[in-house]
């Protein structure tokens, strides 16, 4: 390739010269001298094999321009002899038994001088047109017969639509995932949290090279339903909020995860509103072809930075009044006493229970003076969502809709240990708990400048 001789004496320092040390207890102790060139993780080593393999590719062209190895007749005009992925090589020839052992030998000839040795029992030949002898023949130069289609880093390697034994294991991965975490004890932010990481990650993966067919998208999204709702696939969901809405940006009343059938096709947009994008502009496409709703205004005292997120995802459930209350549950025909939990008096609904009930006008009192403000001044969940927007001198906000938030979670949480395992909390006891849930979110995130005086804001009226 013609580099020049200083290049050249420099790389070879680079290989004859290694040295690797050993760390003991966490301290850097000594060296020993390679005797392999250099490690596969070295900076250097991926340039080097890609000059390497640059020698090996002008070797089986020439092979090819000689005639000893003929050509794939879908691969003649242009002329393509051999594709390279990393160290991954894919040869065509046209499958005749003297072209593949000219093949052989020219590996073996690349073997003998750069080291890297082909590996017969893991290469495998893929046959077409050919009847089983034929192939048997070729696979008897030490060949693993291969059978098409073939899988390369996880995904099908197609020319055509999917059909659903190519997508069967992309399925079966999801699946996989769901059931194992399907045994930890996860609340609702927790799922939604592992969906949009791991899930969502692995069907990226194939939507950036595939288009899914509808019903693959459509056996996801019921998956990630009863996941998110219920925390097991085996078994119907009590879906409280419908997946368009889910899928929405927060701002606009979701859970900011992305519809399937909306990021199946950002792939394959490159013109953003009239102008040509240099890359290809992932969050600018999917803001264009995305479902879109009104902004919510209520979405910043719901998600803000520094909330607890399972606090949080009830905050949200609950704004769109999807709490399994006892009027919601006889309103779908169940026979339940409509009475409140916590006060035995009124109907449950989220106004009373939240809001109207004795039990909680108590805790909420005890709430609003640690906070500096008189007495409760809200009854109704339109009210309390215009108050939690409000900036009220001498009260910081934040420290506002964190106090708030832990006081829906655990009036919801109290409402369920009592109906379900017949332990009643007072509101004191309950305050406790938010007073201390709420110091400890203070303390993890104490580095951050807005939280640097809530701490002295949420003890000044102790």
């Amino acid at each position: 390739m013609d580099f020049p001789p200083m290049f050249r004496k420099l790389i070879e320092q680079c290989i004859t010269t290694t040295r690797f040390l050993v760390a003991i207890n966490d301290e850097l102790c000594g060296y020993f001298k390679g005797t392999k060139g250099l490690r596969q993780g070295d900076p250097l080593s991926p340039y080097l094999f890609v000059l390497a393999l640059e020698v090996f590719s002008q070797m089986l062209n020439r092979k090819f321009s000689e005639g000893s190895v003929g050509y794939h007749p879908k691969a003649s005009s242009p002329s393509v002899t051999h594709l390279a992925f990393a160290d991954d090589i894919m040869v065509f020839f046209d499958g005749e038994k003297p072209s593949l052992e000219t093949i052989a030998r020219t590996f073996d000839s690349f073997s003998s001088w750069s080291g890297l040795t082909m590996n017969r029992a893991k290469t495998e030949l893929y046959t077409a047109g050919m009847n089983q002898n034929e192939s048997n023949d070729l696979a008897s130069l030490g060949f693993t017969l291969g059978s098409l289609p073939i899988r390369y880093l996880g995904l099908p390697l197609m020319h055509k639509k999917l059909r659903i034994t190519d997508y069967r294991p992309l399925l079966d991965k999801l699946n996989a995932c769901f059931t194992a975490w399907s045994t930890k004890a996860l609340s609702y932010a927790g799922r939604k949290q592992l969906m949009s990481s791991v899930i969502y990650g692995s069907i990226n993966f194939w939507t950036s090279t595939f288009l899914l067919p509808k019903g693959c998208l459509k056996q996801i999204q019921t998956l990630c339903t009863k996941f998110l709702w219920s925390g097991k696939i085996t078994s119907n969901a009590n879906v409280k909020i419908a997946w368009t809405t889910v899928c929405l940006p927060k701002r606009e009343g979701g859970l900011g995860l992305r519809d399937f059938d909306s990021s199946n096709a950002d792939t394959y947009f490159w013109e953003i509103e009239g102008s040509k994008a240099k890359g290809f502009p992932t969050k600018e496409t999917w803001e264009v072809i995305r479902p879109r709703e009104q902004l919510k205004d209520c979405a910043s005292s719901v998600w803000f930075k520094g909330a607890v997120p399972r606090q949080s995802f009830t905050h949200w459930v609950t704004q769109y009044d999807r709490l399994s209350t006892r009027e919601r549950l006889a309103s779908w025909g169940l026979e339940v006493p409509l009475c409140c939990c916590l006060c035995n008096s009124m109907i449950e609904n989220k106004d009373h229970i939240f809001l109207r009930c004795t039990w909680s006008e108590e805790l909420w009192n005890m709430v609003l003076r640690r906070l500096g403000l008189s007495q409760l001044a809200f009854h109704t969940w339109t009210a309390f969502s215009e108050w939690l927007k409000l900036r009220i001198p001498h009260c910081s906000r934040l420290l506002k809709c964190l106090v708030s938030q832990a006081t829906i979670y655990n009036t919801w949480v109290s409402r369920n240990i009592r109906l379900h395992d017949n332990n009643n909390s007072t509101p004191a006891q309950v305050f406790k708990i938010i007073d201390r849930q709420v110091r400890d979110t203070i303390l993890g995130h104490r580095q951050q400048r807005k939280f640097s005086d809530l701490m002295q804001h949420w003890l000044a009226f102790e």
